[in-house]
């Protein structure tokens, strides 16, 4: 039978634009059809399609004699496609086993004409079928193939010629000489030497018959020299196959320098194969591919992968939790991503294992306790199934990296960056919103990626770029489907994933900020720096053994000083853990051996500024190893750093295995002993239990979470280091016991206000829901009662919750009722919807390390080289291609995949960037002409080019913020308003919660009477977090808390006080987590946390002892307290004590033993270290007896031989007094001693009361004149914030008048004026005015022709456009404006300041302005609402007219300033010597362009020395860099040019060109009206129809302004980055002013 497959048959398939096929006829191959007519075999021919082929021919049972695929262009060469079945092929004897163990498929030919013949006669019966990727490459493949069984399977054989002699029944005699190369090609040259002279002496028809053999004849002669060219000049790399090409790149990563692959083959061959097989193995392996082979494939490799997952993701409907973090990598910043996921039809299965596991742990534990050893085994066999089956089931993949660019890593970016990561690996749209639908949780650290799972600029199809929303990219189905797409389009990129902030940057950022609270980090880590220097050099580790230990009594502890601790860094994980116990463990040891003097013979201090990043210093390690005091104060250190590291354990950890790991003080634990006998003994299969197996639910960690169990941990964990800080404290002495366990205390309230501040979210929807996974149906019911309580208690509006909230929550949603069964004791099992959704809660990952990891990998890999973004992705991805690769059906799956991307054109299309503008740049040119195609590629995949990494996301980012502000106004009106109206009082109360804010110290005592506070003042840390629309009254205090003291000056009554300290004045600063508006809330600026303690008064002394842990309030029970600045009553201010500590002996006390004796005998078991364990006893005596045996009574004293001990629960037990002494008010005006600059807002308002000055509320409409010599002294403010350099002028106004008689201090102007005045600076705050007032004239006229009537450029026909009455159309009249507004004045004298921002609250006008002059406006401690009438005019404040005849400031002119220079006339001012510019500055303002509205042009250069050269330099290479104006068309091009010293033309040359320039634009448009310019002239918009509303129409035009200034301000300051000249006289930064 002979088949006659694919085009050859005359027909084929095309597809049409639409997506359908219709058959069209194509030329048969006539020739072939008419050989078989002449040799009678068209009876054997049958005709079929490619497609058929698989179905009409069994290989198994028919017997076929030739199979030819042949293709439209060349009848020899076929179609090219996969033989999809994997039968063995033996026919007639002639079996290739090797096929089957060796290759993926059956060999690819190119089908000469010879076997052709012989296949048509019936003379070669072994089937031949063809496949190849491309035709391009199909005929270079095939004589590879030729060349192989030519010298493989030594084609032909005898054997093949005996088959031939067989059927011929010819004898055929193989040739004793094999043809070769020159042998061919000589006959073919004979051949067309004489086809000519052969063809003229035959017949017409003999000679036409003749030409066609002669030319097949011809073609098969050059095809076989080819191949024989191929063999002998082939290129090492041509002809691979994917698998080799794959596990090429599979093996490269483990070679430095793949180059060396082939010999590293080679080498290895030689090495481990015997001698025998080695020439066998050399002749039978594949040569590896090049090295720059295995760099190209590897994007096709990564490619393949994610392709291969497309078809996976497409049927995935089960929850996907997400992690992604982005770090500069190896010259880009890549955005990092790996996800787990599970099938939808096993969630609720892996959610019962988990519990299973949850729960066998107690019931392992109980029952080898009581020797149960059948329930032993079941436990054990239940733990071995339920690891085997969420091994099974929870999977990860790790996506494509993708690069950001600089500057553009905003959230907008990021999520771009993740569509298209997702995109990547989506067949079409659906299947994209699909698989981001699925995204239950983002776990992030606290950086700009914890928005990602609120974005809400669009759907995920919004956020690619335009060449991959094309039809032709994600391309969606007709008909319906375009309905279903609308319907799925949602706001959010993932609609129902919250995030999940890592636990482990919270940890790790905890521990750095918890040393600075501590009062003695400062004085202690020096010291710890030298000691880390010794121990960690090897150099000196050996100096120190040769110098203080060799030849010494101390010889044996040489070996203690060998190897060298770790170094620390701070910015390393954990670094404290790991260095400080090392260097703790050789404290003693060194202290032995140190001697300063052997130590530093013979050391040279400048080897070691060479070599070390810091000289050793002597004094320092001698005072170090010689301090107890430095000792006992590290130890709690450690112990601090391990109860915070203990935070980032927790989270990596899991529930299931975590109680098999042994204790800190021995190696090896019992439980684990005891698991894995029971297991060997039941014959389980090894790695899915014990420390050894790595569980799928490590770090998985939220449903305990959710129910507090980390605080749990932690209090555990402080409570189990108190007793060792006060052991190790107690050699230390008195003085330094008392710091040591002061600062442990402030660092343990520390932890824990840290915790509930990162972490209390977790008790807040939505997180909450995840903790009804726990196992435990009382447990499940009671939470679900709950949180429908709390959720029905908040506001209903579907816009102040979470979308996932509301899934389960809302009242008539899909699982309000089942929550509500739930609560009434419905069983779970019976709620199938409830416990699907409950049960994809239960995975959210807690910790992000999975994420850093990658990291730290791709850095191995790469080291610091700059590689592609296929090399970074492939250190990450390439085990999953490993696990693919040893599965027989996902290998065949994935080299298919391969194959499809294996061309860059078909990867262009897969990945949909076909239409990416410099893709379609570059393939437009010629083939020669196209270089760089690989790298382009490799670009746009990874997000590496320009054009991806700087997209436009204006949109998105407009509607994110616009749901932003949505959400804010949400939140605004359900939080109580509180009015605070604009008075005096009001500015000393704001100005007074500043004072609180810079008063507090942390780790300091202080007292203040219970009946001081506001309402609201004083709260736990909970209630002050928790959402109420009501206010929160004042916590209540327990009476046991308060203590009578008497008035601090004479008159005053005794009023009881509450004593607390305070752990830090910025918590509010503290970034947290919030999904909802009406979710937990923030800390408010001016918050202080604090901690509340007991204090007893020493009658004797007149001194307190303040108990050193803290208590909490009787109502509420949270040790962490907040005491708000507004707190305090108004006139109590005074009543607040500062008491200092006397570093005096502690007091030591336990419950019920707090009299006088039983604190002595307390005292004297710590003094002498008598403790359970210790080798130290107290001594018996008359006095003590009776205390002792009631120690005895109560467990905590032993008696022995020796003496008395205490035990550990004692110590446990033991309560710390300390004693304070010294009270003074704290809130105190300053005296005359403190500098003004020196002393708060507060102080200094109350000096201005003190002098007389009269405070006015600031008004538009009736401005107060500017305060000059000889006027009345007032001073006001637009709010309730106070400027500080705006009242130290006032302050200073005298010395200002000696310096300019007619100085004008004007009210309520920007920081940058007064700062001018100041530093004495009175011709830059003229200049600032100026410039001031001609901004302010900008924007009301840019405002009053918004609010004219637009009309079209072009007038149409027919229409009069007269707004006449004999018109007949009436006039059109814009909407009156709500308020009136002043119109812009005619002529400016530079004093008017108008300013467009609203007045929302008493900040003064003016203050964004600040940020051009290198100047912050006052932060405000506290959010107030104003009442409306004192807020002011919309348009901001207008300032106080300047009388006639008198300068608004008198100008003193610095030296050398040119206002005017040139044609254009440009403005060079004279900046004097600051810390800023040492030398002095240049500063030349451009009149060509603006950045923004209110931002110009300006070049800031700093002088380069202190001489009349240098700065004559500077000045001419301004105004170089100003006459380049001309040349650029952007504010920004024009910053960027940097003006060179040696680039600089002569003076007379600059001269000359400044006054042949022509003069700048009128008017000059900013950089944003440029590109809105051009962004309009370049698209083709359609207009819009016009509005029946007149007032909205009128809207428009001021939005687009706004938002174009914004943008153009938004890019001026995103690109003031300086550079600095290589010239050594002057150097060239960028500076932004208006």
């Amino acid at each position: 039978m002979l088949l006659l497959a694919g085009y050859a048959n005359g027909h084929r398939r095309k597809r049409l634009p639409n997506g359908s096929r219709v058959i069209c006829h194509l030329p048969q191959p006539t020739w072939f059809l008419r050989r078989l007519a002449s040799r009678s075999l068209e009876s054997k021919l049958h005709k079929v399609s490619k497609a058929d082929t698989w179905t009409a021919v069994d290989i198994t049972q028919a017997r076929i004699v030739g199979f030819a695929i042949l293709g439209p262009d060349q009848c020899r060469v076929g179609n090219l496609a996969r033989w999809a079945c994997g039968a063995t092929i033996a026919k007639d004897g002639f079996e290739l086993p090797f096929l089957d163990e060796h290759l993926a498929d059956v060999p690819v030919m190119w089908l000469p004409e010879c076997i052709l013949e012989l296949i048509s006669f019936q003379e070669w019966s072994t089937i031949l079928i063809l496949h190849s990727p491309s035709h391009s490459t199909a005929k270079r493949t095939h004589q590879v193939c030729l060349s192989w069984l030519r010298n493989a399977l030594q084609w032909p054989s005898d054997i093949d010629v005996q088959q031939m002699v067989q059927h011929t029944g010819r004898f055929a005699q193989k040739a004793a000489v094999p043809l070769d190369e020159h042998g061919v090609t000589f006959l073919l040259d004979v051949l067309r030497q004489t086809k000519n002279s052969l063809l003229d002496e035959l017949e017409e028809h003999e000679a036409e018959h003749m030409y066609l053999q002669m030319e097949r004849a011809a073609e098969g002669l050059h095809f076989l020299a080819a191949s024989f060219e191929s063999t002998s000049g082939l290129s090492k790399n041509a002809g691979k196959s994917g698998e080799l090409l794959v596990n090429a790149v599979r093996i490269a990563r483990h070679v430095r320098n793949r180059s060396n692959l082939q010999s590293l083959q080679e080498l290895m061959v030689d090495a481990f194969m015997p001698t025998p097989l080695r020439d066998l193995a050399k002749s039978v392996m594949d040569r590896a591919p090049a090295g720059a082979s295995i760099s190209r494939h590897q994007v096709t490799v990564d490619a393949a992968l994610s392709l291969f997952y497309r078809d996976i993701l497409k049927l995935q409907t089960g929850p996907v939790y997400l992690w992604c973090d982005s770090s500069p990598q190896l010259g880009e910043d890549y955005l990092l991503s790996i996800f787990d996921y599970i099938q939808e039809e096993q969630v609720v299965s892996c959610w019962n294992q988990a519990q299973n596991l949850f729960s066998s742990v107690a019931a392992f534990q109980k029952a080898f306790a009581e020797g149960d050893e059948g329930e032993v085994e079941d436990q054990a066999n239940i733990r071995h199934h339920a690891g085997r089956f969420l091994k099974q089931h929870i999977h990860r993949h790790r996506q494509m990296p993708m690069g950001l660019g600089s500057g553009a890593s905003s959230l907008q970016h990021k999520a771009r960056a993740l569509a298209m990561k997702f995109a990547h690996e989506s067949h079409d749209v659906p299947a994209l919103r699909s698989i981001c639908r699925q995204v239950c949780s983002l776990t992030v650290d606290m950086g700009v990626e914890v928005g990602l799972a609120e974005v809400a600029g669009g759907d995920v199809n919004d956020y690619l770029p335009p060449w991959m929303q094309d039809r032709q990219g994600l391309l969606m189905d007709e008909g319906m489907d375009g309905l279903e797409e609308l319907v799925q389009r949602t706001t959010h990129l993932f609609p129902r994933a919250f995030v999940s902030t890592g636990l482990d940057h919270i940890s790790n950022n905890l521990q750095n900020d918890l040393d600075q609270k501590l009062s003695g980090w400062s004085g202690w880590l020096p010291k710890f720096k030298a000691l880390s220097n010794l121990l960690s050099k090897r150099h000196h580790l050996k100096r120190l053994v040769a110098r203080c230990i060799m030849d010494t009594p101390f010889s044996p502890l040489k070996r203690m000083f060998e190897t060298t601790v770790e170094p620390c860094a701070k910015w390393r994980w954990g670094t404290i853990c790991k260095t400080l116990p090392a260097i703790l463990a050789l404290h003693r040891p060194l202290g032995m051996i140190w001697s300063k003097a052997k130590f530093e013979v013979g050391r040279n201090d400048q080897d070691e500024e060479r070599n070390d990043d810091a000289v050793l210093d002597l004094d320092l390690v001698t005072a170090a190893v010689t301090s107890p005091s430095w000792f006992a104060y590290g130890q709690m250190i450690l112990h601090l750093h391990e109860i915070a590291n203990s935070i980032s354990g927790w989270g990596s950890g899991c529930a299931c295995h975590e109680w098999l790991r042994p204790h800190k003080q021995s190696s090896d634990s019992p439980w684990e002993s005891a698991l894995s006998a029971v297991r060997q003994s039941l014959g389980l299969e090894s790695g899915l239990d014990g420390l050894s197996f790595q569980c799928p639910l490590a770090g998985k960690r939220a449903p305990e979470l959710a129910s507090g169990a980390l605080l749990k941990v932690i209090c555990e964990r402080i409570d189990d280091a108190f007793p060792k800080v006060l052991v190790e404290s107690a050699g230390a002495g008195p003085e330094h016991q008392e710091q040591i366990l002061s600062d442990f205390n402030l660092g343990t309230g520390y932890i824990k206000l840290v915790v509930e501040l990162k972490l209390g979210h977790w008790n807040d929807f939505p997180w909450v829901l995840c903790k009804l996974g726990l196992p435990g149906d009382a447990a499940r019911q009671q939470g679900a009662a709950d949180m429908l309580a709390t959720f029905d208690s908040l506001p209903q509006d579907p816009k102040s919750h979470h979308r996932v909230t509301l899934s389960f929550m809302a009242t008539g949603s899909a699982l309000r009722s089942d929550m509500e069964a739930l609560a009434g004791g419905a069983p779970i099992n019976q709620l199938p919807a409830l416990a699907n959704s409950l049960a994809r809660l239960c995975f959210l990952p807690v910790s992000e390390r999975i994420v850093e990891g990658e990291h730290s990998i791709v850095h191995r890999h790469g080291g610091y080289r700059k590689v592609t973004g296929a090399y970074v992705s492939c250190s990450q991805r390439l085990p999953e291609v490993d696990a693919l690769m040893s599965n027989q059906e996902t290998r065949t799956r994935f080299l298919q995949a391969f194959e499809k991307t294996r061309k860059l054109k078909n990867m262009s299309k897969l990945f949909r960037f076909c239409k990416h503008p410099q893709w379609t740049e570059l393939m437009a040119k010629p083939k020669k002409e196209r270089s760089g195609v690989q790298k382009l590629a490799n670009a746009i995949l990874y997000s590496v080019d320009v054009s991806t990494q700087f997209l436009n996301l204006g949109d998105v980012r407009a509607k994110h913020q616009a749901q932003k502000r949505a959400c804010q106004k949400v939140e605004e009106s359900l939080l109580p308003k509180v009015r605070v109206r604009l008075c005096h009082e009001a500015v000393l109360n704001h100005a007074l919660a500043d004072h609180v804010c810079n008063s507090l110290k942390p780790g300091g005592f202080y007292s203040m009477p219970t009946d001081s506070f506001q309402e609201g003042g004083l709260t736990s840390l909970s209630v002050a977090r928790c959402f109420s629309s009501q206010p929160r009254p004042s916590s209540s205090i327990d009476a046991a808390l308060s203590l009578d003291l008497p008035g601090q000056t004479p008159g005053q009554e005794e009023r009881p006080h509450v004593f607390f300290k305070v752990l830090t004045t910025g918590a509010s600063r503290l970034k947290v987590t919030k999904a909802a508006p009406a979710g937990k809330l923030r800390l408010k600026k001016g918050d202080v946390a604090i901690t509340l303690h007991k204090a007893e008064l020493d009658e004797i002394s007149k001194t307190c002892f303040v108990e050193s842990r803290p208590i909490a309030c009787s109502d509420l029970g949270n040790p962490v307290h907040i005491l708000s600045g507004f707190g305090l009553r108004a006139g109590e201010a005074g009543q607040v004590l500062q008491w200092e500590r006397s570093h005096d002996k502690c007091q030591f006390t336990l419950p019920h033993f707090q009299s006088v004796r039983h604190a002595a005998l307390i005292n004297q078991f710590l003094e002498l270290q008598a403790f359970e364990g210790k080798p130290h006893f107290v001594q018996e005596n008359l006095l003590s007896r009776p205390m002792l045996q009631e120690l005895l009574h109560e467990g905590w004293a032993v008696a022995s031989d020796n003496g008395w001990q205490l035990t550990a629960a004692a110590l446990r037990q033991v309560c710390v007094a300390q004693r304070v002494g010294e009270p003074k008010q704290l809130f105190t005006p300053a005296s005359g001693e403190v500098p003004l600059a020196d002393q708060t807002i507060w102080q200094l308002c109350v000096t201005l009361n003190n002098l007389g000055w009269q405070w006015k509320p600031f008004s538009r409409k009736s401005p107060i004149e500017g305060y000059m010599q000889g006027k009345p002294r007032v001073w006001t403010t637009a709010g309730v914030t106070v400027k500080k350099e705006y009242v130290l002028c006032l302050l200073s106004a005298d010395k200002l008048f000696e310096q300019q008689a007619d100085c004008v201090i004007h009210h309520e102007k920007p920081v940058a004026y007064y700062r001018h005045l100041l530093q004495g600076e009175f011709e830059l705050a003229c200049h600032f005015l100026e410039e001031l007032g001609q901004r302010s004239q900008l924007r009301l006229a840019d405002r009053a022709e918004l609010t004219r009537d637009t009309r079209p450029m072009i007038m149409d026909e027919g229409i009069e456009w007269c707004l006449g009455v004999d018109s007949g159309v009436a006039p059109v009249r814009s909407t009156p404006a709500k308020r009136k507004r002043q119109k812009p004045p005619e002529h400016s004298d530079g004093s008017d300041c108008h300013s467009s921002a609203k007045a929302s609250s008493f900040d003064s006008v003016g203050e964004f302005l600040d940020e051009f002059f290198d100047s912050e406006p006052e932060p405000e401690l506290a959010e107030v609402a104003e009442e409306p009438d004192l807020a002011g005019d919309e348009c901001g404040a207008t300032p106080e007219p300047i009388p006639k005849g008198k300068s608004e400031v008198a100008r003193k002119v610095q030296p050398d300033s040119i206002l005017s220079w040139g044609i254009p006339g440009f403005r060079i001012t004279w900046r004097a010597p600051s810390s800023t510019h040492v030398h002095g500055a240049w500063q030349g303002t451009c009149t060509f362009h603006r950045h923004s509205a209110t931002t110009r042009c300006t070049k800031s250069v700093n002088v380069g020395g202190d001489s009349d050269t240098a700065r004559e330099q500077c000045l001419l290479m301004v105004k170089n860099w100003l006459v380049q104006a001309e040349a650029f068309d952007r504010a920004w091009k024009h910053r960027e040019w940097n003006p060179r010293s040696h680039e600089t033309p002569p003076p007379a040359t600059l001269e000359a060109k400044a006054s042949s320039m022509g003069m700048p634009p009128d008017p000059v448009l900013a950089d944003g009206d440029h590109d809105s310019a051009t962004a309009k002239a370049k698209g083709k918009a359609k207009p819009k129809p016009a509005t029946k509303r007149r007032g909205k129409a009128s809207a428009k035009p001021k939005a687009t302004a706004g938002s174009a200034s914004r943008a153009g301000s938004k890019s001026s300051s995103s690109s003031s980055s300086g550079s600095t000249s290589s010239d050594s006289e002057s150097t060239t930064s960028d500076s932004t002013s208006g």
